[in-house]
């Protein structure tokens, strides 16, 4: 009961938040992440498959 409480007063406050706490964004936090990731896929980054050639 008190968590919903919260999450009404949240969402009143910041409807923001109701799509991000239900639905995380996946195409926007995926893709930075692979790209920081240094062993990522390399889809957007076309010098790594180089260097796995290269390899």
């Amino acid at each position: 009961m008190n968590k919903k409480e919260n999450e009404d007063s949240l969402k009143n406050e910041y409807p923001e938040i109701q799509e991000n706490s239900m639905e995380p964004p996946p195409q926007p936090k995926s893709r930075l992440e692979d790209y920081l990731k240094p062993n990522g896929t390399g889809k957007d980054k076309p010098m790594d498959n180089e260097d796995k050639n290269n390899d």
